[in-house]
């Protein structure tokens, strides 16, 4: 059997038998409550990276609200990008370590997010597109033709996603280690263009975005780079090792011992980079690209949540490179068939990991109630099982969340305005008018809050 039927068995049997699962998290916004979905208008509005939003619509066209449907494309794409690790990494090595690093990136649980959450899904898209492009530069040599698909596959990844931009840095890192420097400047300057016009137009609209992410999305972590850049990293590489601590949502506080360990760690991490430049070129490149494809989500603007698994999709690639090379040399000291044995477990262990993940993305009340345990300082899981409990009319439960909501963020009117409503609907008059009073003495302009507050002074009989 070819390498590539078993790296396709391999993604079939962890995703496949979760394609049914429901609309999770943003999946209800943006997908099933969003009355412009069917409208090209929406694709329009997505301006530079439109073909996720291209995808949806031509989705929605041909199965309606079916999550099986929009979910498939991201089985596919990450099936693809499967697939182009295991080219590369034989490309720059041998077959049996592009197969080990495939084989695990197919299967592990730190990639899970990207692939079953169907809100995530421009991460697989775009990073099937970036990994192709790297191939076809790779296997260019003196083929135009080759070059010229490069070229295309890279606007593709960039209008998948905007983390395409950090493209050319990765085809700089590989003509230092591998390629031939003639003609380098010459070959590089189209990929370096795209990529400069494409970010001068994206950042003139960051700061629609970060009004929208900082009226939509709770965070109390610093995103001094100082601060977030070890932190980040190190988590990734912790959750890389460690994916137990997997999580949609990842609140951060963290004390100064534990700050200073990270930044150890991730001096580390630099340390082995520079070291590898001349000692193993191979670990230079892979590590490099790890580090190059995060740099998008590292920035000190509030764009992007703090640190999530989606941002480390692509950048996994690298670790996974590198984790078959160690694997290759250590299972090399056994026999073959014990060799085969601790390959075989390993891969087992991690699907089933991974089988598990996808298992708690079932639907919104099971994935909110595992996130709200997983990550306890984070508000949405809380959020996302009071709009639950609402629609089961189950209004207790749903005071409880919000309660927890408020108890993280106290002064966030919305949370007490989300909990009058709740009060109000459970014919709670009295404290529903309570919480009201407390919305409006954090932000006097809530003309819904006024509007209920009239039909409670009827209700109560009391005078404004």
């Amino acid at each position: 059997m070819s390498y590539s039927v078993i790296l396709l068995f391999l993604v079939g049997i962890i995703y496949l038998p979760f394609l049914g699962n429901g609309f999770v998290a943003d999946d209800i916004a943006g997908i099933l409550h969003n009355p412009g979905l069917g409208n090209f208008s929406s694709v329009l509005q997505a301006k530079l990276s439109f073909l996720r939003p291209l995808l949806y619509y031509l989705t929605y066209h041909l199965a309606g609200y079916n999550p099986a449907w929009f979910r498939l494309p991201s089985v596919m794409f990450h099936a693809g990008s499967v697939l182009m690790v295991f080219l590369l990494v034989s490309r720059l090595t041998i077959k049996r370590i592009g197969f080990l690093a495939a084989a695990l990136f197919a299967v592990h649980p730190l990639v899970t997010e990207s692939v079953i959450w169907i809100s995530a899904g421009s991460y697989p898209m775009y990073s099937f597109f970036f990994l192709t492009a790297l191939y076809l530069y790779i296997s260019a040599s003196s083929k135009r033709k080759l070059y010229i698909a490069s070229l295309l596959f890279f606007i593709l990844s960039l209008l998948s996603s905007e983390k395409a931009v950090v493209f050319p840095l990765v085809l700089t890192g590989w003509q230092m280690v591998f390629g031939k420097n003639k003609n380098m400047f010459r070959k590089l300057a189209p990929f370096y263009l795209l990529s400069l016009i494409y970010t001068v137009l994206f950042l003139g609209g960051v700061g629609g975005r970060y009004e929208s992410f900082r009226s939509n999305y709770q965070e109390v972590t610093d995103y001094n780079p100082f601060f977030r850049i070890p932190v980040a990293v190190t988590t990734y590489l912790e959750l890389f090792f460690s994916p137990t601590l997997i999580s949609l949502y990842h609140t951060k506080l963290v004390s100064v011992g534990e700050y200073l360990v990270r930044a150890a760690a991730f001096l580390g991490v630099v340390a082995v980079l520079v070291g590898s430049f001349k000692k193993n070129k191979y670990i230079f490149f892979w590590l490099g690209f790890f580090l190059i494809t995060l740099i998008p989500t590292l920035t000190s603007f509030r764009v992007n949540t703090f640190l999530a698994e989606r941002y480390v999709y692509l950048g996994s690639v690298g670790l996974f490179a590198c984790l078959g090379y160690f694997l290759n040399w250590f299972t090399g000291r056994f026999m073959r068939q014990s060799a085969l044995m601790i390959l075989t477990g390993l891969i087992v262990v991690l699907g089933v990991g991974s089988q598990w993940r996808n298992s708690q993305w079932r639907n919104q009340k099971l994935f909110a109630a595992v996130s709200a345990g997983k990550s306890p300082l984070s508000v949405q899981p809380h959020l996302d099982l009071a709009a639950v409990y609402s629609e089961e009319k189950n209004y207790k439960s749903a005071q409880d969340e919000l309660k927890q909501a408020i108890e993280l963020f106290p002064t966030n009117a919305e949370y007490h305005e989300k909990l009058g409503d709740s009060y109000f609907l459970d014919k709670r008059y009295d404290l529903a008018f309570f919480s009201y009073k407390q919305a409006l003495q954090i932000d006097p302009g809530r003309e819904h809050v006024y509007e209920n507050m009239k039909r409670l002074y009827a209700i109560l009989n009391i005078s404004p």
